[in-house]
Parts: C-alpha cells; structure tokens; sequence
C-alpha cells in the first residue's frame, strides 16, 4: 500500500506561480507609492522653498521705511533698500553688502516688476522631471498713486 502524503510536481509549479503573480503585483504597488511619495516629497520642498523666499522678501518691504523709494527692479533684480535679491544657476540670492546667502534652490525663473506702485514678484520653481515649472506670486502695494 502506497500513501499519498506531501505534493506533486504540478501543485508546487502552481502553487509558485501563484505566489510569484502575488508577489510582484504586490512589489509594482510598492514601488508606485514609492514614486508618488518621491514626486510629492520634492514638490512640498519646491513649493516650501518658494514660500520662505516671498516671505522674507515680503518682510524686508515691511521693515522698510518709505518702501515707494527704496524698491526698485533693475535687470531682473530686486533691490530693496540695502537687500538685492537676483537668481543664478537655479538659486535665488539674497545679499547685503558683500554677505550673500542661498534664499532658495530649485528655482527656474525670478520674475520681479513694478508698476503703478505695485510690486508683483513671481517666482517659479522647478518642476519634477517633465512638468511644468511651479509659480508663487507676491503683490506689495508699495503706495503711491
């Protein structure tokens, strides 16, 4: 007599089969959240470094006296009483005598300009690979008119 204990050949190629279906679909879903999170993760830091640029800008207005006079746009920089800010090679400066610091990284395009006693500075970050570039805009009323 003959028992029939353990498996054949058949239910262990099917029963890793299975298991290997399981496993990478299980693997392709891991590594997609893992992206999106990448992807997300890069762009709160984009957006992040956008917002702490406008706000110092923003709070350097304000600390000065008689903004209408001491702001002025020359060739694409932004000249605020004794501040200059000018981005290079994708980093927004900000510098003060011969002090320059790293204001933001990332950053694709620093459009200010004033009209009308209006200050609008809008300032791009870099997309993630093929997207598009990430815009913040800051609008001062500098008095005036």
């Amino acid at each position: 007599m003959r028992s029939n204990k353990g498996f054949t050949l058949i239910e262990c190629i099917i029963t890793l089969g299975i298991y290997s279906i399981v496993l990478s679909l299980a693997l392709g879903l891991y590594l997609t959240g893992y992206t999106l999170y990448r992807h997300m993760e890069y762009q709160v830091e984009v957006e992040e470094s956008l917002r702490i640029s406008l706000n110092t800008i923003s709070g350097n207005i304000r600390r000065t006296d008689m903004p209408k006079s001491k702001v002025s746009v020359l060739q694409n920089k932004l000249i605020i009483d004794l501040w200059e800010y000018s981005l290079q090679g994708g980093i927004l400066y900000e510098q003060k005598g011969t002090g320059k610091n790293q204001l933001a990284l990332n950053i694709s395009a620093f459009e200010p300009n004033i009209k009308n006693g209006i200050l609008t500075v809008v300032v791009y970050g870099k997309g993630n690979n093929y997207e598009a570039p990430i815009p913040m805009t800051l609008v001062v009323y500098l008095g005036g008119e």
